[in-house]
């Protein structure tokens, strides 16, 4: 399968589910959540990228981030950022309290997917993903994809 077919299960297995991103969701029973990634796969890397933003430390989120990190602002052209370092620098305008409530409170069934990914519409956020090391993505074995942070709308 391709990287865009992967993030179309991925997508669905999001979907599915109507709780928040902070509670403990999971897919319903009769929908196979991937064909890609085990279902709890996914379920545990969006909690994983939860608790990492409740954290609070960049460093600890910036684990959950594909670089360059793209910062899309308004009537502005967007921004790379291209290592932890400069992700540090913006962490605090980029996730605010209230940029991380919208994330967490975030309902999946209200998660479209893009070509970016999947797109955390309150908090702006985009994930998708990604197989570390491995070009191109269409080689990636389906056990190392892993769920990252790829850009926000400000």
């Amino acid at each position: 399968m391709s990287p865009g077919h992967v993030l179309l299960v991925i997508a669905v297995a999001l979907l599915v589910s109507s709780q928040s991103i902070a509670d403990d969701f999971s897919c319903r029973d009769n929908v196979e959540c991937s064909a890609l990634m085990p279902r709890e796969d996914v379920i545990q890397q969006v909690q994983d990228i939860g608790t990492a933003m409740r954290s609070g430390s960049c460093l600890t989120l910036a684990e959950f981030v594909r670089f360059p990190f793209v910062i899309n602002y308004p009537k502005q052209p967007s921004r790379s950022l291209w290592n932890r370092t400069a992700f540090c620098r913006y962490y605090s305008a980029i996730f605010d309290d209230s940029r991380t409530n919208a994330f967490l409170e975030g309902r999946l069934d209200d998660t479209p997917v893009g070509y970016r990914g999947l797109h955390f519409r309150r908090s702006g956020v985009w994930l998708q993903p990604v197989c570390p090391g491995v070009s191109p993505q269409a080689d990636c074995p389906h056990s190392e994809l892993r769920l990252k942070l790829v850009s926000v709308n400000l």
